[in-house]
């Protein structure tokens, strides 16, 4: 009832929203004192400051935290590149991933982080070559034509090399890898072939003993001595007996086409599950190239 009463009370009066002394939202009645200060003005003023001053947690202003982001940003990149030639892999990551979060378009850290990867272009494992592809795609967007040019020098000849051995071996694993396909298929296609005779075979007495029985039972009491009863029960148990037969059919015909279906899938065999490992790293390795070359 208290909470009644307060609402019977201030219903003609009005509300508004201001900004309190900590830049929070309150909600005030609106009594007529303090008119020179509309609600709207005061919202726009506090906008205004919102727009021209950006705080961080610590309440410095947006240029100061351009500074010290830009500061942080040299020292986590000359860090990375002392850490990089001296062979420290992993540490260089460690501060490049960092100063990523501050500015992932920085050309000079999208060198370092390949550099970083492939060990200055020394190793290509293929546990690396994702972010390494990832990474040069960075270089071409945001190094320079120069830094590009650079890497590609250094990096280019052992590229061009990798890239032409594994198109040879692609083609050799590719050639034994369709030839075994289409032993398999051969196969495969016979037995679907044969499952697929059967089932139709199955589906046939099926449908023509299921009719029977339907039609009969229609007129059972056509006749009274009961001879459309017994037909209706005679082909309704030989439909069920199809039936039971045309599933097991239905399971020999799903078997045989699922593999040929598999018999395409390269994930499937050995040969082909190689096959797909080395194409894969065939395409990263000529990805990063294509994008040191340009």
């Amino acid at each position: 009832m208290a909470e009644e009463r307060l609402i019977d009370d201030d219903k003609d009066k009005k509300y508004r929203f201001r900004i309190n002394e900590k830049g929070e939202e309150e909600l005030i009645i609106d009594d007529g004192e303090n008119e020179d200060v509309p609600a709207e003005e005061a919202e726009i003023s506090f906008d205004e400051a919102a727009s021209e001053y950006q705080f961080s947690d610590d309440g410095t202003e947006g240029e100061e935290i351009t500074a010290a982001r830009r500061e942080k940003l040299s020292a986590l990149l000359d860090s990375a590149r002392a850490d990089v030639e001296e062979g420290r892999y992993s540490t260089a990551l460690e501060s490049i991933e960092t100063a990523r979060a501050i500015l992932p378009e920085d050309g000079e850290l999208c060198a370092l982080r390949l550099e970083a990867y492939t060990c200055r272009f020394t190793e290509y494992p293929d546990r690396i070559l994702p972010d390494a592809a990832d990474a040069a795609r960075d270089v071409k967007k945001y190094s320079s034509a120069q830094a590009k040019k650079d890497m590609f020098s250094r990096a280019g000849g052992k590229l061009r090399a990798m890239i032409a051995q594994l198109k040879e071996q692609a083609q050799e694993v590719s050639a034994v890898n369709e030839q075994k396909k289409a032993e398999r298929a051969e196969i495969f296609l016979a037995d679907r072939k044969k499952a697929l005779v059967r089932f139709i075979c199955a589906v046939v007495p099926f449908v023509a003993f299921l009719v029977l029985a339907c039609v009969f039972s229609t007129m059972l009491f056509a006749d009274m001595t009961g001879r459309f009863i017994v037909l209706t029960a005679v082909f309704g148990g030989l439909a069920f007996i199809s039936f039971i037969i045309l599933a097991f059919m239905s399971r020999f015909l799903n078997i045989a086409a699922r593999r040929v279906r598999l018999n395409r899938d390269n994930s499937r065999t050995e040969i082909g599950r190689k096959y797909l490992a080395i194409s894969g790293r065939l395409d990263a390795l000529q990805e990063i190239y294509d994008c040191l070359s340009e």
